[in-house]
């Protein structure tokens, strides 16, 4: 979980004090003061014109202290994984003790067939040699050879399957050892190193953080509302919840702060092509698989398209239909229900932090 500093909030308190105290309008005719809704309309344009450096440089701040106790997290890292490697150490040496019985077991089959075949070659060559004196020894002689190279042939056939079905077995074995000591091994160090980087950017407009140390599959956000668009001045909390078998699947990313938007439904569920699964949807056929997940995007790439979705929705595949047909048919209306919630995240923001 991200906990902010409580500096934004003193922060927003003296920017409230200096918009008080420049609003204040004294009036040498005796007409008094501004009414007070009017000094509240103006706190509110003015705080939402908040100094964006000011609140990303403290971000940033945050970010530098969070890197500062990177050595502490490796040597937890180092230790944890020295923990891991005993584990999967023994598990190993588990499915070698199996894969050595199963060898052992195979190999034993393996003598008992080649037995049994040379005790009929060798009986086959007994009554070859007993009747050679018989009259028709040729025609018998003949017949005895050709069992005789009959089962030579199928001895050395089995000689070879067997070893066939010996090296498919151990194969078997070490593939299924290796996938029990590493279970999702590829998808947790691509993610360490995607969260890696994005902390270590310091230009991307917004930061990422862990909902759970312990899972790398569970990612909380936070960012500022782009500029020049009506959701400047908010921010706006989120999680990113990545499958098992990620990047061969997308992610799902699900809103926390309230929205009213035509791609994010009312539960804070986004929808936007690239989070739908790869392939061809036939009750979507407007929407081509260069449009849906591939595994070459980045959880950085995702995020930054969810970002830049907020001003440019698309009503024509809506998740909340209310705010699609506003947004459409009354732009007016939609504005002032989204300066409403951007103005309420404010607030929220400053309580929590």
């Amino acid at each position: 979980m991200l906990y902010y500093n409580k500096n934004y909030l003193n922060m927003i308190d003296n920017h409230k004090e200096q918009i008080k105290s420049s609003s204040l309008i004294s009036n040498t005719d005796g007409e008094g003061e501004l009414i007070e809704s009017e000094i509240e309309t103006k706190l509110e344009l003015k705080e939402i014109k908040l100094n964006k450096e000011e609140i990303f440089n403290t971000f940033f701040n945050e970010i530098n202290l969070i890197k500062n106790n990177e050595e502490f997290q490796q040597n937890n890292e180092i230790k944890n994984l020295k923990e891991k490697i005993n584990e999967l150490e023994n598990k190993i040496i588990e499915n070698e003790k199996k894969y050595e019985n199963k060898i052992k077991e195979i190999k034993k089959q393996q003598d008992i067939k080649i037995d049994e075949m040379e005790k009929n070659i060798k009986l086959l060559l007994e009554d070859y040699n007993n009747k050679k004196s018989e009259k028709n020894i040729k025609t018998k002689e003949n017949k005895i050879e050709k069992n005789i190279n009959l089962l030579i042939g199928e001895f050395n056939n089995n000689k070879k399957n067997i070893k066939k079905e010996s090296k498919a077995n151990q194969k078997r074995i070490e593939n299924n050892s290796i996938n029990e000591a590493h279970p999702n091994k590829f998808s947790k160090e691509l993610l360490k190193k995607q969260f890696r980087e994005i902390n270590k950017s310091t230009d991307l407009g917004f930061c990422v953080g862990l909902i759970d140390e312990n899972d790398i599959f569970k990612w909380s956000f936070l960012f500022t509302g782009p500029e020049d668009t009506i959701f400047e001045g908010g921010f706006f909390k989120g999680v990113v919840i990545f499958p098992e078998d990620y990047p061969a699947n997308p992610p799902q990313i699900r809103m926390i702060t309230e929205m009213f938007h035509p791609n994010i439904h009312k539960d804070g569920l986004v929808n936007m092509s690239i989070l739908h699964s790869p392939g061809v949807d036939r009750f979507n056929e407007q929407e081509s698989p260069e449009e849906r997940w591939r595994p070459s995007l980045t959880a950085e790439v995702i995020l930054l398209s969810f970002i830049s979705l907020l001003d440019d929705p698309n009503c024509d595949a809506p998740a909340n239909v209310d705010a699609a047909v506003m947004c459409r048919n009354n732009p007016k209306e939609y504005e002032k229900k989204v300066r409403q919630l951007v103005l309420k995240s404010m607030d929220d923001f400053s309580i929590n932090s």
